[in-house]
């Protein structure tokens, strides 16, 4: 069997941190972090197999995160999937442009955003570029 990957989840509502954490228990080690810096500082010990990441943060907004991890030789490579409210075309554009692997649209009711979570981690889970 292989072994569990990690996944970081940059996240800052508490409800969404449960929804997720819970639709991807015993698949994935899941670290949770609640701020753009709070992930740059786990990034500088710690690689994870890929990010999920919130776009509407309080102190480091989601796309100033990927430009630092797209610029980062060593993080790169790690697949980022934002998933997020916005529904903004600008932003989903730009965040491709940023290098974003994936950009996701939160559901609005709980068996949507279970079944688009159990996909992600379906397929994210097999794909991955670290370890």
């Amino acid at each position: 069997m292989a072994d569990i990957k990690n996944i970081l989840l940059v996240e800052d509502n508490q409800s969404d941190i449960r929804i997720i954490t819970q639709s991807l228990a015993g698949q994935f080690n899941i670290d949770v972090v609640n701020d753009g810096n709070e992930a740059i500082e786990y990034l500088k010990n710690k690689v994870p197999h890929f990010i999920i990441l919130d776009l509407n943060l309080i102190q480091m907004n989601g796309k100033e995160v990927i430009k630092r991890i797209k610029s980062n030789n060593r993080l790169r490579t790690i697949p980022v999937i934002v998933y997020t409210t916005s529904r903004n075309k600008d932003d989903i554009k730009e965040l491709y442009e940023l290098g974003a692997n994936a950009y996701i649209t939160k559901p609005f009711n709980l068996s949507q955003a279970k079944k688009v979570l159990s996909s992600l981690g379906d397929f994210w889970g097999i794909v991955s570029f670290n370890n």
